[in-house]
């Protein structure tokens, strides 16, 4: 939500703000035992979604109606317990107090940063950090990622190029990878007996995104210390290589082609037993020469 649409994203802290300016959580449920405590009123505004999948067109939507159904049900006490939204509230609820008849915060554009409940321009980057390093657990759920042709089409999903493409499958294979086998230690280590513990060969539901995130936690942060601790020369060597035409793969496939067919040029070509009754046609085009016939 808060790396979607500026104006939802606006809506859904400003529901967060109201639930901590309420002060305390409110335990109650309807009869079918779905939480309908907290009660609030979302702006009403109509908006574009225009990054729908493949080739749908862009729809429009209500906030209200939109943030009524996906709140529906949910404590926003429990909420504001997360991590995430506890250590950076004061950039949320900046986000919040955006009046709706001013430009809503986007954290992936600066220009709209001049904004908050008090007027000064502050800097977002911890909040886009944050939402960049949750991006990679929507990605390792599904067998699909799991499959090297699919991920092909998966990594370049967001129409990046092919430099940025082959770089997202290479972390995306190393993330999950490993992933996968830490997580099944891991659960293997809770169990007691050793029948339990064979019977684990994949951790799934709830227990695989706690996992999950706890994992991708810690490799954001020993991603962020391999940086600091390298020299600024090398790193930044690395960063054009990444982005250069070198570091695609296409490029090193042309190169092993070329270099294939160099050593096929040199060798004597071996005529098959097919080609024995008639022949081998040497073109024109290739020092040979042109058949003719004359019918009579």
């Amino acid at each position: 939500m808060i790396g979607g649409h500026p104006d939802l994203a606006r809506e859904f802290a400003s529901w967060l703000f109201a639930a901590e300016e309420h002060g305390g959580d409110v335990d109650a449920c309807d009869d079918g035992g779905v939480y309908d405590g907290f009660q609030h009123q979302f702006g009403k505004k109509e908006i574009v979604l225009d990054h729908n999948e493949g080739d749908l067109p862009p729809i429009k939507i209500k906030t209200d109606e939109c943030m009524e159904y996906l709140t529906n049900g949910v404590n926003p006490f429990e909420i504001l317990k997360i991590p995430l939204i506890a250590e950076n509230k004061t950039l949320l609820w900046r986000i919040a107090t955006v009046p709706h008849n001013a430009t809503a915060v986007d954290i992936f554009d600066d220009k709209t940063w001049a904004v908050g409940h008090d007027g000064s321009k502050h800097d977002f980057v911890t909040l886009l950090d944050e939402v960049h390093k949750r991006i990679a657990p929507h990605c390792t759920h599904g067998q699909g990622v799991e499959n090297h042709v699919q991920a092909a089409g998966f990594v370049r999903k967001t129409n990046v190029g092919e430099e940025r493409g082959s770089h997202r499958g290479t972390a995306n294979s190393y993330i999950s990878r490993r992933f996968n086998m830490i997580s099944v230690l891991k659960l293997k280590a809770k169990k007691s007996t050793k029948e339990e513990k064979d019977r684990i060969q994949r951790v799934w539901g709830s227990t695989r995104i706690t996992y999950f995130s706890d994992f991708v936690d810690k490799f954001a942060r020993s991603v962020e210390e391999a940086a600091k601790n390298m020299d600024e020369v090398k790193r930044n060597e690395l960063y054009a290589f990444i982005g250069s035409e070198q570091s695609r793969q296409s490029t090193k496939d042309k190169k092993e082609l070329v270099n294939k067919v160099k050593t096929g040029a040199k060798k004597t070509r071996n005529v098959t037993k097919s080609e024995f009754v008639g022949g081998v046609e040497v073109t024109a085009e290739m020092d040979g020469g042109i058949l003719f016939s004359i019918l009579t």
